[in-house]
């Protein structure tokens, strides 16, 4: 009898048969790689985003039993309150809580990849994930992302384990019942960690109701419920705190944008257009720079990349869960929660850590309806190209991860002072909270911009205070500084644009000072300043009416730093040091406000300083500029006169003296009749 011809396998079938055999070696491969590229990116410095720095001031308030963690994800500091027991404010330990959640994540991840879609996928995840630059870098830091990460996976699991496990019987619910009331609690913990998680319990309630577990869902969401309540009555009880904790986040969702109250709020148009918006940005910018394609300074969009990217996304998602309806779950919940997050979300944000914790599903998504695609009969000859595809991703990926370790290797060997890991504005930033925490007294009252990195900068001194929107004008401001009983400021030239120097900077301490120095021009007097570049200042307040004499230029120079374009202070510093014979310290105001502003009158003056200093040449070019700008400045006329006699230069004096006459200079005689010898 003849034997039958055997089939030959094809080439998915021989990957996923090795693949399957060396599940293990691909989990701790993907471990290691995640453990190598998060320790070579490690950063013992908090991020200059500052939440990172807020959720570790909150977890040590918490731990010391000072308050509660109201401000957002609650649950992630009471967390990270536990080490902080331990440890303390120890930022290396901090971290590394945060590489130990993304190492946890990835057995998960294999566990739900394998289990629904196949290990080739899988392991395309693992190893896209463990090569992810954004998602090693956010390992070491105090973020919230690692921790939701693995979080989110987890409750993901175990809610398909569980949708699926029981029928909805009244025999089964009494087996049941207390695991839908663990992911009950569990949902309602993730929105305590990440206020857009609320979109996963409807998610949930939906995706129970499909599978018609009507008495699973009614103990999910009463579960969920009384948990919320019995959170409330703990922080009522306890902690005093009266508010349910994201009344100021839904005030700031409202608005047009979060930094300018006064624009209002947005309307049904503004929310789809800022659906748009974020969908350009975190789709055809922040994912397609974490699959390697774009380097990571990359900040431009593309409608129809992410039109296209949009169609892909809604394909796989089809396909995935025509494949394995099991699927459908995963598929609600990226729709779900990227939806919540680009709603809740505006533009000006644009931080590529909020679709970051999605990218392992995303990913998986599309890999897996490419695979099942190219499983097909008519697809089979092609299965290269998709293993091609993969591998190509894996490389651009892991190669952009190698990049910016070389990037920071070259930069912490260029940069050995203390908060070295930032740009020079934050690190001026740090280098003054520092300075403040160990020279101020203990009651001094400083407004800052990020008050919980300077906290950390500071050693824990507890007297700084936020301010984060530009007042509506001079008198509120005042207002601000009278309630807040505040003694001193920091205002530091941190980056419009965080990856390069520009005209742009945060303004809004500046502006508020300006606002201040407009009615009380010596209220401020300049402590210590930090830099050579981007540089940060320490200013004391004393809004007392009289001011010292010694101290009256001193405080008007504050206010200059404050607003290089007050020409009027310029002048009136300057004048004040002539009149006291020290040209050269007028000079140096006078140059300063120049490089603000180019103005006549500063030019005259400078040439004034250069006069009293015999440089005659340089003050002529001063002079003269000063004609160019306004015509008929008939003193800068003349002075320019006598620039040009003291260097012999008749002809041309005889000229700027005419030019004097002309516009209208009347104490000429003497000049004249020098001139009329030559």
């Amino acid at each position: 009898m003849a034997k039958k011809k055997q089939v030959e396998k094809s080439l998915f079938e021989r990957i996923e048969q090795f693949l399957q055999s060396k599940s293990s070696i691909v989990l701790i491969a993907s471990l290691l790689i995640s453990l190598l590229f998060s320790i070579l990116l490690f950063n013992k410095d908090v991020s200059s985003g500052g939440d990172d720095s807020g959720y570790i001031r909150n977890a040590y308030q918490f731990a010391k039993g000072l308050a509660f963690p109201g401000w957002h994800s609650s649950f992630y500091s009471m967390v990270l309150s536990l080490f902080v027991l331990i440890f303390g404010v120890n930022m290396v330990m901090l971290k590394t809580t945060s590489l130990l959640f993304n190492l946890a994540s990835f057995y998960f991840i294999q566990r739900l990849f394998i289990k629904y879609t196949n290990h080739t996928t899988t392991t395309f995840v693992l190893l896209a994930t463990a090569f992810s630059y954004l998602i090693c870098y956010y390992s070491s830091t105090t973020y919230t992302e690692s921790f939701f990460i693995l979080f989110q996976i987890v409750y993901i699991y175990y809610f398909l384990e569980i949708a699926h496990k029981f029928e909805d019987s009244k025999e089964s619910i009494k087996k049941s019942w207390k695991y839908f009331m663990v992911l009950g609690i569990a949902v309602y913990l993730l929105f305590q960690t990440k206020t857009v998680a609320l979109s996963i319990l409807v998610i949930s309630i939906v995706y129970l109701l499909l599978n018609k577990k009507y008495l699973g869902t009614a103990i999910y969401t009463l579960s969920a419920i009384v948990t919320h309540f019995g959170f409330s009555l703990y922080k009522s009880v306890v902690w005093n705190v009266k508010k349910v904790g994201y009344e100021e986040q839904l005030e700031t969702i409202l608005l047009k944008h979060p930094y300018k109250p006064d624009q209002g709020n947005d309307n049904l148009i503004g929310f789809i257009q800022r659906i748009w918006d974020n969908s350009e940005l975190y789709l055809s910018k922040t994912f397609v720079k974490m699959l390697g394609f774009f380097p990571t300074e990359y900040r431009k969009t593309s409608a129809i990349l992410t039109i296209l990217l949009l169609i892909l996304f809604a394909i796989s998602g089809f396909y995935a869960v025509k494949k394995n309806k099991k699927l459908l779950f995963p598929v609600l919940y990226l729709v779900g929660m990227i939806g919540a997050t680009f709603v809740s979300i505006q533009k000006v944000w644009d931080q590529d850590r909020l679709i970051m914790i999605y990218f392992p599903f995303l990913i998986g998504i599309v890999a897996y309806f490419l695979y099942t695609l190219f499983e097909k009969q008519s697809f089979k000859k092609l299965q290269i190209l998709l293993i091609s595809f993969f591998a190509l991703i894996l490389i651009t990926i892991s190669a952009q991860s190698i990049k910016e370790v070389g990037k920071k290797m070259s930069y912490d060997k260029a940069n050995t002072e203390a908060f070295n890991s930032y740009t020079p504005d934050w690190q001026n930033y740090m280098l003054a909270s520092k300075w403040a925490g160990e020279h101020l007294p203990s009651n001094a009252v400083v407004l800052c911009r990020k008050p919980d990195m300077s906290w950390i900068a500071s050693g824990g001194k507890n007297f700084f205070s936020g301010v984060y929107k530009l007042e509506a004008n001079a008198d509120s401001v005042l207002a601000l500084v009278k309630r807040t009983h505040a003694t001193h400021v920091i205002m530091a030239n941190l980056r419009g644009i965080p990856t390069k120097k520009t005209d742009k900077t945060i303004n809004t301490i500046r502006n508020n000072l300006i606002y201040l120095t407009s009615i009380k021009p010596t209220c401020l007097k300049t402590i210590k300043e930090f830099g050579t570049d981007e540089k940060a200042y320490i200013f004391e307040i004393n809004l007392a009416d009289q001011t010292p004499k010694e101290e009256y230029i001193q405080r008007l120079s504050a206010a200059l730093i404050v607003n290089p374009k007050n020409v009027n202070l310029s002048n009136e510093i300057g004048a004040y040091l002539l009149s006291q014979n020290k040209p050269q310290e007028a000079y140096n105001y006078y140059e300063f406000a120049l490089e603000y502003v180019k103005d006549a009158a500063l030019y005259f003056n400078r040439g004034l300083c250069l006069f009293q200093m015999k440089k005659y040449k340089e003050a002529s070019a001063d002079f003269k500029k000063a004609c160019e700008m306004k015509a008929n400045f008939n003193q800068s006329w003349y002075n320019l006169a006598l620039c040009y006699l003291y260097v012999n230069d008749f002809t041309n004096s005889k000229v700027a003296l005419s030019k004097a006459k002309e516009t209208g200079f009347a104490d000429y005689e003497s000049l004249e009749r020098e001139l009329m010898r030559h």
